[in-house]
């Protein structure tokens, strides 16, 4: 999280929140994911209001050339890469920039919306209307991705923005580690019934005693009004 203190909406650059979820192999998929995570945030730590769009997007493609490089000059991280969703909250609006699979949802007290679209196959799939949602989140090639971080030079970020701040609404970002187990309208009951920090944790043990044994990271921001 950027500011390391949690900082306010009222901060020029906002509040900047990051999952990460790597892929290349246990070892080269946390280094992916950590290391796209750390330049990320350094990259946007500079940001002020009038550019959070264009310092959110320009920050993942440091992010990304930053991962290409390291995995393309060493042998042990060879083919690394890491979806990448970040948020940041600033003023009375909300900005997601995302690559890959992992997602971005916002509660609110009557739905839920999923605002990132999965770059997979699997995905195009269901958007053509081929296949179901609950078959998508089944499928066998639901983590075949067609855009990752890292794995390209020059790779772009989805963005999507300003969206308007609703009190009594939450921002969920998550790994499919948990969207494989816990379907949309679960994680809805959930983080409206809890504060976000239990939330989370029972999300993760609801993934986890469903069989989740990939990455289940979860990140929740509750809107109140005032």
């Amino acid at each position: 999280m950027l500011p390391e203190d949690g900082g306010t909406l009222e901060d020029a650059r906002g509040v900047l929140i990051v999952v990460a979820d790597g892929m290349g192999g246990h070892r080269a998929g946390r280094r992916a994911s950590e290391l796209a995570v750390s330049t990320l945030l350094a990259s946007y730590a500079p940001a002020d209001a009038s550019g959070i769009p264009a310092a959110l997007i320009s920050a993942i493609g440091d992010a990304n050339n930053r991962v290409y490089e390291e995995g393309f000059s060493s042998p042990a991280y060879n083919g690394m890469g890491t979806t990448c969703t970040a948020l940041v909250l600033q003023g009375t609006s909300a900005y997601v920039a995302h690559i890959g699979d992992s997602k971005a949802f916002q509660v609110t007290t009557g739905q839920i919306t999923q605002i990132t679209a999965d770059h997979s196959r699997v995905w195009e799939l269901y958007t053509r209307g081929v296949i179901t949602r609950e078959q998508a989140r089944m499928h066998p090639e639901r983590n075949l991705l067609t855009r990752a971080l890292g794995q390209n030079p020059g790779t772009a970020a989805d963005l999507f923005g300003p969206l308007p701040l609703q009190p009594d609404s939450w921002f969920v970002l998550c790994t499919d580690g948990l969207t494989n187990h816990v379907e949309e309208r679960e994680i809805a009951d959930v983080v409206r019934k809890h504060p976000p920090e239990e939330a989370a944790d029972e999300l993760v043990s609801l993934a986890k005693t469903r069989g989740g044994a990939d990455n289940i990271t979860v990140q929740i921001v509750e809107i109140r009004e005032g």
